[in-house]
């Protein structure tokens, strides 16, 4: 029984630091991408990555910070700035 309540608490525990990590991934990303028409994509991902690292000590790769930045375009109706990848997932 205790390692059903074990394990039931290591999934929420990483249920939360997943939704922390996106949610702060997000939030550099979406300060990024109100800057889309001064940097290009390589330096919106970098700056993202900056950014979440400086704001949040959240050490994104390049991958997940243009996948933060590809959905921050979305939020704001930018279609036109999304990097155009597909995804394999």
């Amino acid at each position: 029984m205790l390692e059903k309540i074990r394990a039931a608490r290591a999934a929420r525990a990483k249920e939360a630091e997943a939704r922390r990590r996106h949610d702060q991934g997000m939030n550099a990303a979406r300060e990024v991408a109100g800057l889309h028409s001064r940097l290009g994509r390589p330096e919106q991902t970098k700056a993202v990555i900056a950014l979440a690292f400086a704001k949040h000590r959240l050490d994104l790769t390049e991958e997940e910070a243009g996948k933060f930045l590809d959905a921050a375009f979305a939020q704001y109706g930018l279609l036109s700035q999304l990097s155009g990848k597909e995804d394999d997932n």
